[in-house]
């Protein structure tokens, strides 16, 4: 005869089972949720920019001597003008040397910190690549693609590429909106939660009342979108949205043209 307590152990003997396959049992991943200043590659950031620093009076000196020297090397300058463009170029290198600058030590370095100016731009942050994000900003609504989904882009500021430059490339995310815009509103902010992709494009829309060429470093698919509050961010960010409403009358007018992106369709 079978001891009566013996289904209660095996009872408890499984629920004990059960709970340590739960625990071991991996977790669903929470969206990560970054800002726009987690977006470039921060190896990129960190560089010696001798040219930063100048001032825009000593920036105009060097490029004086630079691209006169230029005309002179190429024989654009006729002999009467000479003695002058000989006199300008003196004048801007003593001043130059004066404050200190080494001026072919900075010229040597002009295209290295070029291109270092464009991959801190341009890379995309790699521990991004691939993950699926949060990310709250301003959406610019551009149209659908051939697929017929919504596409926007969602940039940090409001008004950001009307009265505001765009931003650079590697914080300007390209989104794809299966479900639709959240809002048709330049100056509404919204969370967009989907994977995020290290994935160049280049388009250029009508937006207001002129062409403005998008040229970003990341794409993303949308899983949900939808309105936030912002308003934690304080006096700023209203003042911003004030100036943005009076700027565009209330008004969101994006039409598309042309795009060199392959369009996300999942």
């Amino acid at each position: 005869m079978a001891h009566p307590s013996l289904p209660r152990l095996l009872l408890a003997a499984i629920a004990v089972c059960l709970i340590c396959l739960m625990s071991k049992a991996p977790a669903l991943a929470e969206p990560q949720v970054i800002t726009f200043q987690d977006l470039p590659d921060p190896a990129a950031q960190g560089f010696a920019d001798p040219f930063k620093a100048m001032g825009y009076d000593m920036l105009q000196e060097l490029r004086t001597v630079v691209r006169q020297e230029a005309r002179l090397t190429n024989g654009e300058i006729s002999p009467e003008a000479l003695p002058r463009l000989r006199t300008r170029i003196d004048a801007a290198r003593a001043r130059l040397e004066t404050n200190g600058y080494d001026i072919a030590e900075l010229l040597s370095q002009r295209w290295t910190v070029a291109e270092n100016r464009r991959r801190a731009m341009f890379e995309p942050n790699p521990a991004l690549d691939n993950n699926e994000i949060s990310l709250s900003g301003f959406l610019i609504p551009a149209g659908r693609n051939t697929d017929g989904v919504h596409v926007g882009y969602l940039v940090s500021q409001v008004g950001m590429c009307s009265h505001i430059p765009p931003p650079p490339p590697n914080q300007l995310v390209r989104v794809s909106l299966p479900q639709g815009v959240p809002t048709t509103s330049l100056y509404q902010p919204v969370q967009v939660t989907g994977t995020l992709h290290a994935t160049p494009h280049d388009e250029t829309i009508y937006l207001l009342d002129g062409e403005v060429r998008m040229v970003g470093s990341w794409t993303m698919v949308a899983q949900h979108a939808a309105n936030v509050d912002l308003s934690d961010a304080g006096d700023k960010t209203s003042a911003e949205t004030r100036s943005f409403r009076a700027f565009t009358g209330g008004e969101a007018r994006v039409d598309r043209k042309r795009t060199t992106v392959n369009e996300e369709t999942n």
